[in-house]
């Protein structure tokens, strides 16, 4: 039996939510409001993402989104777990198979996930069901440096939803209401843009891209941070692996806390 989201009671789901992501490489405990919050943000379906049982209890849960990308439908899971009373059942096979289900009747050319490198089991379920490992993203997290800055500074500028490349993480695109700001320099205009959220329980700003004119200015741009809006902690989210972005936090000392795959399953073929 299969339930969608909305159909589950915010309680029931959460719960499952939680039981099924126990033991996972990273914590992914939420509340009620976070859960609900995590579709919200994300702009996944509550009508799309479902909940699986049998027996009548609960076997898994997916979380399913879809948007158009280069005038492309694509469909993205942003969670999918087995609870742990039916791992091992061929539960995670039938909740792909629901999905593929879902994206087809939904016109999706291609369905897209996010799986941490060191999670074998999950890769080697997406691979035999037909997902390909397309690209590696980074995820780092550090204290921002000190040091005196008075040169650049940040112009909070509306978010035009350009579409990004269709390379860029599905939580990373600028339609989930990210803030976006220029760099600028004085005397010099804008040497850079930076797309990111902040948390401010957690004294941090999440970036979820960074574009810089002069590599250079990395450092700075870390410190001008932390100045301006007096901010202690930094999180680099899904930046891709191979990027100068990584390369410069690298640099800076910093360590990987976490690498995923961005896997990538083709349903029809793409129209130019």
């Amino acid at each position: 039996m299969i339930k969608s989201y909305k159909q589950v009671s915010s309680k029931e789901r959460t719960k499952i939510w939680n039981e099924s992501f126990s033991g996972y490489q990273t914590s992914m405990s939420m509340t009620e409001e976070q859960l609900d919050n995590r579709l919200k943000h994300l702009q996944l379906c509550e009508d799309s993402s479902f909940i699986m049982y049998e027996n009548n209890k609960p076997a898994g849960i997916t979380l399913y989104g879809e948007k158009i990308i280069k005038n492309q439908k694509i469909a993205w899971v942003g969670g999918l777990a087995v609870h742990p009373n039916f791992r091992k059942n061929g539960i995670g096979v039938l909740l792909l198979n629901q999905v593929e289900n879902i994206a087809k009747n939904s016109g999706v050319s291609t369905i897209t996930l996010e799986v941490i490198t060191e999670n074998i089991g999950a890769l080697k379920l997406y691979e035999r069901n037909g997902y390909q490992a397309k690209r590696k993203v980074s995820v780092f997290e550090g204290e921002l440096p000190t040091g005196d800055n008075n040169r650049l500074f940040f112009k909070q500028v509306e978010n035009q939803l350009i579409n990004d490349h269709v390379t860029i993480p599905w939580q990373n695109r600028r339609n989930h209401e990210h803030q976006v700001f220029q760099i600028e320099a004085k005397n010099q205009g804008i040497v850079g843009e930076i797309v990111c959220d902040f948390d401010v329980a957690a004294d941090m700003v999440i970036i979820y891209q960074l574009t810089l004119l002069e590599t250079k200015r990395f450092k700075e741009v870390l410190i001008a941070l932390k100045q301006t809006f007096e901010i202690k902690y930094f999180k680099a989210l899904n930046l891709h692996t191979d990027s100068y972005e990584v390369n410069l936090i690298k640099e800076q000392g910093f360590e990987v806390m976490m690498e995923r795959y961005q896997m990538e399953k083709i349903l029809s073929e793409k129209i130019s």
